[in-house]
């Protein structure tokens, strides 16, 4: 902290203290700060020795303070019990208008009589935290308002009873408390009521939270009117529990021991849980037994996880076979709002799914990572169904016969390597979406996603379709895609025949297309041209193709974005393209073949503008005419076809005005950036990476809004921009974020090659938008054309992090 705090006595706001040794940086600067409001946290509090230094600070004449942290230091908790803490804290009291109170390592053995005094009637939130040495816990029961309490790390107290509650005080225990957390509590073996009415320990609780306390034993509080949430986790000791069961709505148990629930639902009585979590760690549980199960009438949400032994959810003869309450749901992840009724079944190793019973009522159903399922049980399952998601099933073989008979609008099929087939006959007509990820022995689609001219005259809702990573599939069936098909997506699957002109209908509502990794997909239909919904053409890795609409006119009218990735035969673009008055965003990478391109015919506007790696299309920047591009933000070059650009931009590319980010790598010759970015008044962002030859920036400034300068790899400019001592620091100093890096800065070497794992881990196994990840990495370094040289990269990236370089600056 600066010295002689003390001194601005009008100060109001001061949101931390960190007290100080030295004179002038101790706690009693505090005294004078009387208007201090809000927000005060006083940190290192263990360099307060003398009890009196903590008077001098006056907390109690702060009468504007409403939420107050005191803080000491966690090493200090590791000798012996601190006995100057008591006088310190006692002096640290503060005025009694407190709303909220946080004490954090402390270090004493008791807490001074003001914590959790009655005349604290305002507070509302306190937490006692990591105050390992205190062996009891205040008369926290005795303050009015408290509604949110946290009790964590207090790993002294054995025992919480009366004391607790303020028995004795005139204020009726925890009357306002909604909130109750008790958090790593290691040597907490039991919890006494306060001796008093049941009913009058926790009239308002809500929430009861018990965390990793291993020694607590016996019972909970008995009777919790208002609870309606109860988590239980890492308290494995717990195994006995009163006749009454004191919660309404949702209980939560993980890594408790088994027995913990049977006594939990022993004597039940109506008041049961609506909702059921139990996960994690519950080794020996194979089955719920048939008692446990009977406890449960009210029961609507069950969720099971984390089981690896169980064989069955419960035991025949208990007269549950037909129990329709229970929904293993995990809303989040099938996404779906909370008024659904849904089911999951996941992780679940030993679990055959003949044991299964499934709700007729079903809306939603996940089954994840249920490596024994076989096949989907269809009695009374479908009647009702209308989102199925199947996910890491290793063994499913075959789908539900009679799909077609239920009102089904999303399926969603991954990695069930065994699933050869979709069942005959149609789709349901109410279906919207199909996914199909991952399915390596998938070799035909349903009949029913294709429309026949001469088939049943069924309407069709159908508007996306995604299939990704399914090798064995080799065509669609006969017929045309739906009319209302808005997504369709085609990533990895090398042997499927590429659309053609019979699958598509001229007023199709097509509006995304993508097309990956497909091999023998070599020119696009023409009558995609002719979609006037179409907004966005995503192409990568289709190595074959090499035209694309050849002759454009006033088609593909509402086209925003054009993205190309590594297609290494392309040789030509749209012709006219400076009639595609919509497309805001093209980006053409790694395709080094491709010859002709718009140069001074660009499409007017442009908001982002990325060419890299197009070896053969002419690179001189002052014949693309881009001053003319009057929205143009974002723009990237990089690439051998600039290979003869010595200045950026040179004397005749004007660039526009209206530039936010310039990216521009690989420029072996590049040697100077010139005057003339002094005129983009709007740029923000300007990276240069792997240009070895640039030694030379604009010799007055550079642009005024520059937010962020990084030069990469670039070996020349690296001693001439360092901190201070280069001799282009003072042109940039000023800019906010200064990067600069030869290339063999260690931290950044290991961030990068962090990324690059990443990078090739998706790439191995999704393959997901290979473009946009890569824009999205834009910023960190240029794409590769091929997935050898990224390795390359990496394996020189792990031997520049082992090997000494040059000096670098990151500011």
């Amino acid at each position: 902290m600066p010295s002689w705090m003390g001194n601005l006595t009008c100060l109001q706001k001061l949101s931390k203290f960190i007290v100080g040794k030295k004179e002038g940086c101790g706690i009693e600067e505090l005294k004078g700060l009387k208007n201090l409001q809000g927000r005060l946290s006083i940190m290192d509090l263990h360099n307060v020795i003398d009890a009196r230094r903590a008077v001098h600070a006056n907390l109690r004449g702060k009468h504007n303070l409403e939420e107050l942290e005191l803080k000491w230091s966690e090493s200090d908790l590791k000798g012996e019990v601190i006995k100057h803490h008591i006088p310190v804290l006692n002096s640290l009291q503060p005025h009694a208008n407190l709303k909220e109170l946080k004490i954090t390592f402390y270090g004493g053995t008791e807490f001074p009589s003001w914590v959790g005094h009655p005349s604290f009637s305002e507070i509302v939130h306190l937490e006692l935290s990591c105050c390992s040495k205190c062996i009891e816990l205040p008369p926290l029961g005795s303050l009015p308002s408290l509604r949110d309490l946290f009790i964590q790390g207090l790993d002294a107290v054995k025992t919480v009873g009366p004391g607790f509650y303020g028995v004795g005080s005139s204020v009726k225990p925890f009357q306002s408390l909604k909130t109750l957390k008790f958090e790593d509590m290691r040597e907490w073996e039991s919890w006494w009521s306060s001796g008093g009415v049941d009913e009058e320990e926790f009239p308002s609780l809500s929430e009861l939270t018990l965390w990793n306390c291993p020694m607590l034993r016996g019972k909970l509080p008995s009777c919790l009117p208002s609870c309606v949430k109860i988590t239980i986790a890492k308290c494995p000791m717990l195994v006995d529990s009163d006749e009454k069961l004191p919660v309404l709505s949702e209980l939560k148990l993980e890594e408790c021991d088994e027995v913990t629930l049977i006594y939990m639902f022993h004597n039940a009585s109506p008041r049961t849980p609506t909702t059921l979590k139990i996960g994690s760690s519950m080794s020996k549980l194979t089955c719920l037994t048939g008692h446990f199960m009977q406890s449960l009438g009210a029961l609507k949400v069950l969720m099971l996880s984390d089981f690896p032994n169980l064989t069955s959810l419960w035991q025949k003869g208990t007269g549950l076979e037909n129990f329709e309450h229970p929904q293993l749901v995990s809303l989040t992840e099938i996404g779906m709002p909370s008024t659904h009724k849904s089911s999951k079944l996941s992780g679940c190793e030993h679990l055959p799914i003949h044991k299964v019973h499934i709700p007729l009522s079903l809306d939603d159903l996940c089954i994840e990572s249920c490596p024994n399922l076989v096949s989907i049980p269809e009695a009374g399952l479908l009647s009702s169904l209308r989102h199925l998601v199947l996910r890491d099933c290793k063994a499913l073989r075959s789908l539900p016969d009679g799909m077609s008979n239920c009102p089904l609008e999303d399926l969603e099929i991954e990695e069930c390597p065994l699933l050869i087939c979709f069942p005959g006959g149609m789709l349901p007509a109410t279906l919207k979406s199909l996914k199909i990820r991952y399915c390596r022995e998938l070799k035909s689609l349903p009949e029913g996603l294709m429309h026949k001219e001469n088939g049943p005259d069924t309407p069709c809702h159908f508007e996306h379709l995604e299939i990704i990573g399914c090798p064995s599939l080799k065509s669609f069936p006969d017929g045309k895609l739906p009319t209302r098909l808005k997504t369709l997506k085609i990533w990895d699957c090398s042997q499927l025949k590429p659309l053609s002109e019979e699958m598509l209908h001229d007023d199709m509502s097509l509006q995304y297309l993508a097309i990956s990794d497909c091999e023998v997909l070599s020119s696009f239909p023409e009558c995609l041209s002719s979609f006037m919904h179409l907004t966005e053409i995503n192409l990568s890795n289709c190595s074959a193709l090499k035209r694309i609409f050849p002759g454009v006119g006033l088609p593909l009218t509402n086209l925003r974005t054009l993205t190309i990735y590594n297609c290494e035969n392309l040789k030509s673009l749209p012709n006219e393209m400076q009639k595609l008055t919509s497309l805001q965003e093209l980006t053409i990478c790694s395709c080094p073949a491709l010859e002709s391109f718009p140069n001074g015919d660009m499409p007017p506007n442009l908001t982002s503008l990325e060419i890299w790696d197009c070896d053969e299309i002419d690179g001189c920047l002052s014949n693309w005419n881009l001053q003319s591009l009057a929205f143009l933000r974002d723009f990237s070059i990089a690439g051998q076809c600039f290979l003869d650009t010595v200045s950026f931009p040179d004397e005749k590319c004007l660039l526009p005005t209206t530039l936010t980010s310039i990216w521009i790598g690989r420029l072996p010759k590049l040697e100077s950036l010139s005057m003339q970015l002094r005129s983009l008044a709007n740029l923000e962002e300007l990276e240069i990476v792997d240009c070895p030859k640039l030694k030379s920036l604009p010799r007055e400034c550079l642009p005024p809004a520059l937010g962020r300068f990084s030069i990469r790899n670039c070996q020349l400019m690296t001693k001439r921009c360092s901190k201070e001592k280069g001799v282009y620091w003072p042109l940039i100093s000023h800019i906010p974020c200064v990067e600069i890096n030869d290339g063999n800065d260690m931290s950044r070497r290991a961030e990068s090659k962090g990324r690059e794992r990443e990078r090739e881990s998706k790439k191995r196994t999704n393959k997901k938008e290979n473009l946009k990840n890569l824009k999205s990495q834009r910023r960190r370094r240029p794409p590769k054309c091929h997935q050898q040289e990224e390795l390359e990269e990496l394996e020189d990236d792990e031997n520049a992090v082992e090997a000494d370089g040059h000096n670098n600056n990151i500011v």
